[in-house]
């Protein structure tokens, strides 16, 4: 049996140039004033070079909690194309880092109109 230590996220799919929405995530056993965190984006083919990241704001949500929330904006898809990993990375405040969230994202070309 395998355990997994951090949430999955269903497969996500928009046109480069299309912003994402936010992606979510409370910090649990960790005070998350003293954490950072990050939306780390790589492809698919080469998962362990970034191909961008993105920092994460701590909001407070409606319930009252704190969670981290990110999204990659049309300036950050715009230039994607295929399959790509999606990480969320938090660090707590001793250093430790702990990916809480995966997924992927499939870019599709979008149409461009010439000038």
């Amino acid at each position: 049996m395998t355990r997994k230590f951090y949430e999955t996220l269903e497969p996500m799919e928009c046109f480069a140039g299309d912003t994402t929405p936010y992606i979510c995530v409370s910090v649990e056993g960790a005070d998350p004033e003293e954490c950072t965190a990050k939306l780390v984006c790589s492809e698919h083919g080469y998962p362990q070079a970034a191909t961008l990241t993105v920092p994460c704001t701590l909001e407070t949500a409606e319930d009252g909690t704190k969670e981290f929330r990110a999204r990659l904006t049309s300036s950050d898809t715009e230039g994607l194309t295929g399959a790509y990993r999606l990480l969320f990375v938090l660090t707590d405040g001793t250093g430790l880092q702990h990916i809480k969230l995966a997924g992927t994202l499939n870019v599709i070309p979008a149409v461009r109109r010439s000038t």
